[in-house]
């Protein structure tokens, strides 16, 4: 858990880093079958899914994905994954 914790700091420091979004502009793009995307000008982005599964790409590389189902993965430009499944069972994969 602590290992999944740590991943998600990467992340959630990295997205934080590019968070003056309020200076940006932002674009947004309303697909067909329901879904969002969002793109700010440094090239952040976040889309949400016509079910509401939401994933979030920083500039960096990071990614992070959240499904409806309460799972969530975290994968850093590193190549680390963790993984939280909907009953909180934690995988976490490093890479060395």
């Amino acid at each position: 858990m602590k290992k999944l914790l740590l991943a998600f700091g990467i992340v959630l420091y990295s997205l934080s880093l590019s968070l003056p979004v309020l200076a940006q502009d932002i674009d947004v793009y309303e697909h067909e079958d329901g879904s969002v995307t969002a793109v700010d000008g440094d090239g952040n982005a976040a889309h949400v899914d016509a079910d509401g599964s939401t994933t979030v790409v920083d500039t960096d590389g990071n990614v992070a994905h959240e499904d409806v189902d309460g799972s969530t993965t975290v994968i850093d430009t590193d190549g680390n994954v963790a993984h939280e499944d909907a009953d909180g069972n934690t995988t976490v994969l490093i890479n060395p």
